[in-house]
């Protein structure tokens, strides 16, 4: 079972343009097109223009129920062994044949060969952007979802290794006596232990000071302000 969309036109559409577009398309035109006026088709794909005129007048009801007021219609048709590049082709087709008639709605049949379901074109479309196809009957089917798993992160054998946290730096020292420091210098060159060896100490001996005698005065002392 095909699934065919129907493209409606107020008038009868000129065969020119749209001729060209089924040959650009790789498509023959049928000899014998049977109940269509034309009609021109390939392996899975075929284009044919329908008188809908009498159609319309015998089955009233149905064309109030779906809406339809067209007296012409181009029938886009797939087969239903169709392969993903057949449904991306016949989609190209709907648009090309509506953008070069005019046309704003189509019909799809939903497995009954007749039209049913109205879309507008850019409905119609951007339901198929949102993943929705359609099955053999005609009928729109929601594609599922596939929750993609996150992807474990490797790291690379070419990346470089993080650099190394930078030493805390000691804590300054709190002795800050100045023979401890003079002690600590004289260990680095060898002299402290040398002092030991000689049994010097090295304690600094504090000179014990004698108060002068009253009696005693500067008067031998050369005057320093003399030249």
């Amino acid at each position: 079972m095909a699934m065919s969309v129907f493209i409606g036109l107020p008038t009868k559409p000129n065969k020119s343009h749209n001729s060209a577009i089924a040959r650009a398309s790789g498509m023959a035109e049928k000899d014998d097109p049977k109940q269509y006026v034309w009609a021109f088709e390939k392996k899975k794909l075929r284009v044919m223009l329908e008188d809908m005129r009498e159609a319309v007048k015998i089955d009233r009801e149905w064309a109030d129920e779906v809406g339809w007021i067209h007296n012409w219609s181009i029938v886009v048709q797939i087969a239903t062994n169709r392969s993903s590049e057949d449904y991306l082709e016949w989609m190209s087709l709907i648009t090309m044949l509506c953008k070069s008639n005019n046309a704003t709605f189509l019909f799809f049949d939903e497995g009954t060969g007749d039209p049913q379901v109205r879309y507008r074109l850019t409905d119609f479309f951007q339901g198929v952007l949102d993943g929705n196809m359609h099955d053999e009957s005609g009928a729109a089917v929601e594609s599922e979802e596939v929750e993609e798993e996150p992807e474990a992160v490797v790291p690379s054998l070419f990346e470089s290794p993080a650099p190394a946290p930078a030493p805390t730096p000691a804590p300054a020292s709190e002795d800050t006596d100045l023979q401890e420091l003079i002690r600590k210098e004289l260990e680095k060159g060898g002299y402290y232990r040398k002092l030991e060896e000689e049994n010097v100490s090295t304690e600094v001996q504090g000179i014990e000071l004698e108060p002068a005698d009253e009696e005693d005065d500067f008067e031998l002392y050369d005057d320093w302000d003399e030249d």
